[in-house]
């Protein structure tokens, strides 16, 4: 017997601000979350771009008093996010079974900078300049084990790095988790931040947008033939799965149901796609068989869309050959075109986005989507949100190491 599996709670932790009500009310007004960034240093002069999507006048000391000197700000993002799940799900924690409830999450670069930062001071200071805490903060397991630790949720934990995949990931496997019954609550999500040392890395792959301006921030150009790039960002978001049993039990509100995963690697390039697209089509394809699917029930496409050179075109590609013609009558527009890059943070920050649109009626758009490459020539839902009644969804994600994961979501209580 297996169970369906509902979202019964929403957090994010966003360059917008907190909470997702900020984050909708944003996305679907057409708003832009890249700023200049905050805090670097006098090398970033070298830097062909300095803007990003930073999480507004964030200090842990602030949210998290007690936690400020051992946890880094991407498991914070993930704490704060979680809570926020948790009260929009309105469970009562005293009532639930907790060793029944667990938490899927991750990070693609996990708290990197700060073990670098740390090892700077040793050279400097030697091991008394080094926090004893340095070890917790950078790894990536933090993002799942601090949410349990805070809550004192004893199920299933995990966390997975999988770069851009990252959340899709984290998601699928919490679905799965409760679909098999091991599990009957799990939050699941993930959780990214970056400092001056990702933004090198990233400078160092190009794969940053290049720009005359480095302090232009319509630069990210999803779909668009004048792209040049990606832009980084930052945050978290957390969503509350629970069995349908129960959320029928307690009487949830269902904003959405998670009809399945597909996942696929490319096994070519560390960095760039199989510019074929069939590895990302056979992802696509996986997801719909485990959701019992058809193309024609596919209403929405929230696109990965970096506004890189390759993954573009690829990713339309992929879609065509899964979807078929199907493809060519749905809107596809890409939210990293407001929120920027969020990292490992992207899909699941994206996945909120779609259900809240699904929700709401209205699909985002893509931004500085002026110049539409012929090779991207699907309804990309150019420069405004669009008023358009869609349920079923796919949430895509495509990673660098080659890391390709879709979900379907099917917005709403399936009863309505």
């Amino acid at each position: 017997m297996t169970e369906r599996v509902f979202v019964t709670g929403m957090g994010a932790v966003t360059p917008f601000g907190m909470g997702v009500d900020k984050l909708w009310k944003s996305m679907s007004t057409n708003q832009l979350a890249i700023r200049p960034i905050k805090g670097l240093s006098s090398r970033s002069e070298e830097f062909r771009c300095k803007v990003g999507g930073q999480v507004p006048d964030f200090k842990i000391s602030e949210w998290l008093p007690k936690l400020n000197k051992k946890i880094d700000p991407f498991q914070a993002y993930s704490i704060i996010a979680s809570n926020m799940a948790v009260k929009h799900s309105k469970i009562n924690l005293e009532k639930v079974d907790r060793s029944r409830f667990g938490v899927s999450s991750g990070s693609s670069n996990g708290g990197v900078g700060t073990g670098l930062k740390n090892y700077k001071q040793y050279l400097e200071k030697g091991l008394r300049g080094v926090s004893p805490f340095t070890g917790v903060r950078y790894t990536v397991n933090g993002a799942s084990a601090w949410p349990a630790i805070q809550l004192g949720l004893q199920g299933p934990n995990e966390s997975f790095s999988v770069t851009c995949a990252t959340g899709n990931t984290a998601i699928g496997n919490a679905y799965r988790k409760i679909k098999h019954g091991h599990a009957d609550l799990m939050l699941a999500g993930s959780s990214d931040y970056f400092d001056e040392f990702i933004v090198v890395f990233f400078h160092r792959a190009r794969a940053v947008a290049a720009t005359k301006d480095p302090y232009e921030v319509n630069v990210l150009k999803p779909f668009d033939k004048k792209r040049s790039g990606t832009i980084l960002s930052e945050g978290c978001g957390m969503l509350l799965l629970e069995s349908e049993s129960s959320a029928r039990k307690r009487g949830a509100k269902i904003y959405a149901e998670i009809l399945g995963m597909g996942e696929t690697c490319d096994a070519r390039n560390i960095v760039a796609p199989d510019t074929s697209g069939k590895i990302m089509t056979r992802a696509i394809q996986n997801c719909l068989e485990e959701s019992e699917l058809q193309p024609e029930d596919v209403e929405y496409v929230s696109a990965h869309g970096t506004g890189t050179l390759f993954n573009d075109p690829t990713e339309v590609k992929a879609l065509k050959n899964a979807l078929g013609k199907h493809a060519e009558k749905i809107p596809v527009s890409a939210p990293k075109s407001q929120l920027g890059h969020l990292l490992g943070a992207s899909s699941s920050i994206e996945a909120i986005a779609g259900i809240m649109g699904g929700l709401n009626g209205t699909v985002t758009p893509t931004l500085n989507l002026d110049n539409p490459d012929p090779k991207c020539d699907l309804d990309h839902v150019p420069n405004k949100a669009r008023k358009h009644k869609y349920r079923t969804f796919l949430n895509n994600s495509f990673g660098f190491g080659g890391h390709n994961c879709v979900l379907a979501i099917r917005t709403g209580d399936p009863e309505d």
